[in-house]
């Protein structure tokens, strides 16, 4: 059939004509030592240790994720008339209120409202000391030290293709992951969607849209025999990903594209999704290449995907990761120590979770944003920041859970005893994960309010959600709450998004984003073609980014996928409440997650390929904060 994986020949036949650098032996004898030596000197371990307020902090460069040692004393919270701001905290919050000031910074004018200044902030908020050391500052570091030991470590078998193998069998990067190995199979690129890095793409369709002038009878010859079109569209076994908000984006160097792309998806008989048709542009009528589908020329449905995995890529990067997961928090945090008092016991509940993303984020604005993302990323710094606006005004607070977003996409139907589509982990084992945190929020929120009347009088909360929603412009978070129900929705989807959220989006972008071809952040191609004849090998590897934008990228990932390295950051290691009620009820939450671990368990033992286990989600594999 023409859906059967088919593996590209472009790297077996090597048809292009490839260049090898020569050098002595001595030579690159002598600069793998003196590159060794560098690197030795360069990621030797230190130790700088400054206190703050209420907690100390370890940096050691080898890492570069910073060692943190959390307050983890047990927490008193406040019991008394919560319709009125305790006397003795009037002092307390009137500094906060003076220190955490929203910016005005025009030249982030695209990004939600942030600390004006972070130097006021930074004991309390990440790293202690940004000048000797920073993450990012590491990170640029790292790029160097990376980029300049694999250049050695290559020379002598520098081959255009071959590199972007070769690399991962050097000492400084980690094993290539085996996923990459299928990056070729259209089941991977499919499956990227549901198991991957961008969970949140797909939605069900029971009608073609008109911009996608899809060809029934191209589609007939890849759909299982037997099924008709209406009977596939009306059973759910559609999906369609639509990348609208990349287009007018592609703001970077004039030699790079950003394609607003669309594709098409089919659940075949055995339950296998796979990509069948792709268009590259948003107007037919301006996309003189048309539709792509698999039964087309091998090249020609290679550089559709590609096409497609960029936009994959440069959406998750500045949308699902930059945006949702680290900004929104930004506001929350703000809001938080401007209106609620370290004894409030939203404060006490909300704390852990709000902590060090406000230094990463600035650190982000300051190094990451400017200095790497304009360079490598076909958006640059002004296209991400178009497409961060455009999203953050379409944002809905209310409707942004994962259930609420599951249930949009048409994605998950909770009356349904079976989904549409089966194996789809980010919903499976995400929903395991929200309903924990909602059964212990809705105890926490049980504990300290008796009724709605509470929540509606409380008027530090209140003013917490008053200023995330006039300060932060944050649209759709409920000012004032009407009452418990909205309360531990919005906690519960603050913490899933500071925790598992941001996890499940992170902390697998090596496995996913750091082979080149597979996962491009931007494509050396200053227009597209007009003509299909065009596409061949030659096209292929052309197009791909070149190394001062590949290693970059490589690094970066690296970097941003390496976990926090202290028990005491993960969700499981549960605050302590010096309060008995909220005390049974943090007790509970523990259990809860090992229950939900053994639930993973047994869907994960239930699949014999290791290609479709999932363990992102995993309560052991979650910090408890965006941290890095």
């Amino acid at each position: 059939m023409t859906h059967t994986v088919r593996i590209s020949g472009i790297m077996q036949r090597g048809q292009v004509q490839r260049k090898r650098l020569s050098l002595d032996k001595l030579s690159y004898v002598f600069l793998t030592i003196i590159a060794l030596i560098i690197y030795v000197f360069l990621t030797a371990p230190f130790v700088l240790v400054t206190k703050s307020r209420d907690r100390v902090i370890a940096c050691g460069p080898s890492t570069l994720v910073t060692d943190w040692i959390y307050d983890l004393g047990p927490k008193t919270p406040y019991t008394g008339d919560y319709s009125v701001v305790p006397q003795n905290k009037h002092s307390e919050l009137e500094v906060d209120k003076n220190i955490y000031v929203w910016s005005n910074d025009s030249v982030w004018r695209g990004f939600p409202p942030a600390i004006k200044s972070f130097a006021d902030v930074q004991c309390r908020q990440g790293f202690t000391h940004p000048d000797s050391f920073t993450f990012y500052g590491n990170l640029i570091k790292s790029n160097f030290i990376d980029t300049t030991l694999t250049y050695l470590s290559l020379v002598g078998q520098f081959y255009r293709w071959q590199v972007y193998d070769a690399m991962f069998a050097t000492p400084f990067f980690p094993a290539k992951p085996e996923r990459l190995n299928h990056w070729q199979e259209d089941k991977y690129f499919s499956r990227l969607r549901v198991s991957g890095v961008n969970p949140v793409v797909l939605h069900k369709i029971t009608s073609f849209p008109s911009k996608f002038p899809v060809s029934e009878s191209r589609l007939l010859e890849i759909m299982d025999k037997g099924v008709s079109i209406k009977s596939a569209l009306s059973s759910g076994r559609f999906y369609f990903e639509d990348y609208h908000i990349l287009n007018g984006s592609d703001e970077g160097e004039d030699t790079t594209i950003t394609f607003p792309a669309m594709c098409l998806h089919y659940v075949l008989n055995n339950g296998t999704l796979i990509p069948v048709a792709i268009q590259l542009h948003q107007v037919p009528e301006a996309d003189k290449l048309g539709i792509f589908y698999p039964t087309d020329k091998l090249q020609q449905w290679e550089f559709a995907k590609i096409a497609v995995q960029l936009a994959f890529a440069l959406h998750h990067q500045i949308d699902t990761h930059l945006l949702k997961t680290h900004l929104h928090i930004e506001v929350w945090t703000i809001a938080m120590h401007r209106h609620l008092y370290d004894t409030h016991p939203i404060h006490i509940l909300l704390a852990n979770h709000l902590q060090k993303t406000m230094a990463i984020n600035e650190q982000a604005r300051e190094i990451l944003i400017p200095k790497i993302i304009d360079h490598i990323a076909s958006t640059g710094m002004s296209g991400t920041l178009d497409v961060a606006n455009k999203s953050y005004m379409a944002f809905d607070f209310m409707q942004s859970g994962i259930k609420e977003d599951l249930i949009k996409r048409g994605m998950y139907d909770p009356k349904a005893s079976e989904q549409t589509l089966k194996d789809y982990d980010y919903r499976d084992f995400g929903i395991l994960m929200w309903d924990a945190i909602e059964e212990y929020v809705t105890g926490i929120v049980d504990t300290f309010y008796k009724d709605d009347t509470t929540v509606r009088s409380d008027v530090s909360l209140n003013a917490f959600a008053r200023e995330v929603r006039v300060g932060g412009r944050m649209l759709g978070f409920p000012s004032p709450f009407a009452g418990k129900a909205q309360l531990i929705y919005a906690l519960t989807n603050i913490m899933f998004t500071t925790s598992v959220q941001h996890a499940s989006i992170n902390y697998i972008q090596y496995e996913n984003l750091a082979y080149i071809p597979s996962t491009p952040l931007s494509l050396t191609l200053a227009e597209c073609p007009t003509r299909r004849e065009v596409i061949d090998d030659d096209f292929l590897l052309a197009i791909l980014p070149p190394h001062d934008k590949t290693f970059p990228q490589i690094t970066s990932v690296k970097s941003l996928s390496r976990p926090p390295n202290l028990k005491e950051e993960m969700i499981t290691y549960v605050i302590q409440w010096d309060h008995p009620q909220a005390a049974k009820v943090a007790e509970r939450f523990r259990r809860k997650l090992d229950t939900v671990t053994k639930k993973m368990d047994e869907m994960n033992d239930k699949r014999t390929d290791p290609f479709m286990k999932y363990n992102v989600m995993y309560p052991s594999r979650v910090p408890k904060a965006t941290s890095i």
